[in-house]
């Protein structure tokens, strides 16, 4: 197995894990042919969940940029003010 290391910042608490080799939308494919796309299966196979204390949506819109990427938190976190 490979070594990941996860830094912590701001005194939070990481919780990391492997993701499960199975998955509820790739089992509701038809016939579960999501696991016959190879690239897509070892992807699956080789990736790590982040578990996190709220809910959060992830939005990229295509572009290169790291503005491209929107997150939207549920939770009202109070950033600390440099």
């Amino acid at each position: 197995m490979k070594e990941l290391t996860a830094y912590v910042v701001d005194g939070h608490d990481v919780r990391i894990r492997p993701a499960p080799l199975e998955r509820e939308w790739m089992d509701n494919t038809d016939q579960r042919f999501a696991y016959r796309c190879l690239p897509l299966n070892i992807a699956n196979a080789h990736g790590w969940e982040l578990l996190c204390t709220t809910a959060f949506s992830a939005i990229w819109d295509g572009r290169p940029s790291i503005d491209a990427i929107r997150l939207k938190s549920s939770h009202s976190a109070k950033r600390p003010q440099p």
